[in-house]
């Protein structure tokens, strides 16, 4: 089967995921969304290696969220 992800600007800081699963012979079609807010935060000085931190964990709270659909 086919997969898509997309991810929809809604409002400033309002987001919708939406996946969807087309389905093959084995497991049927199936979809799923889940609503996420962005809030602003300012980096506090460290350099380079708190910025990568901070990716590192919205990286695993987006692959946590993807996970629940």
């Amino acid at each position: 089967g086919m997969a898509s992800c997309q991810f929809i600007a809604l409002e400033a800081n309002e987001f919708l995921l939406v996946a969807t699963y087309s389905g093959d012979v084995d497991d049927d079609s199936s979809s799923g969304t889940a609503s996420l807010t962005v809030f602003a935060l300012s980096i506090p000085v460290g350099g380079p290696w708190v910025v990568m931190l901070l990716v590192l964990l919205m990286m695993a709270l987006a692959r946590r969220a993807i996970r629940q659909l």
